[in-house]
């Protein structure tokens, strides 16, 4: 009665946590370890979610970095919800942290939502390339 499968890939993990946009109490908490096994993952990309404030790419990359250490393979995007007036990243410029830092394989930003820094085209185009 048992099923084999391959693990699941999901490219959107809040691993640090989601939520608190809404203050403190509105914060979830982190991704745990075995939640992500019983859901039948085997890789996570882990992202900020509209809180870069209180939660940073650094806590995210220590998450991502003990994932590792575990069965677990994890990578994750650099950047978050808001980009204006800067990115936040590791190094200090997202092309840094795609170049140097190995579980870094891209940025993420939010375009049409009501929350994000609402760029224009120039920037998205700008913070493409710095990803690329």
């Amino acid at each position: 009665g048992a099923v084999v499968a391959p693990g699941l890939v999901d490219i959107h993990v809040h691993v640090t946590g989601g939520g608190g946009e809404s203050g403190p109490e509105s914060k979830v908490p982190e991704a745990r370890l075995s939640a992500l096994f019983k859901g039948g993952l085997t890789t996570v990309v882990g992202v900020l979610g509209t809180d870069s404030v209180s939660r940073t790419p650094v806590e995210l990359l220590t998450k991502v970095n003990a994932l590792n250490r575990s069965p677990m393979t994890a990578f994750m995007w650099t950047g978050a919800y808001k980009t204006l007036p800067e990115v936040p990243t590791v190094t200090g410029t997202v092309e840094k942290d795609v170049a140097f830092i190995l579980p870094i394989i891209g940025v993420k930003t939010a375009v049409s939502d009501h929350r994000s820094s609402q760029e224009g085209a120039l920037q998205l185009r700008n913070l493409v390339a710095q990803a690329r």
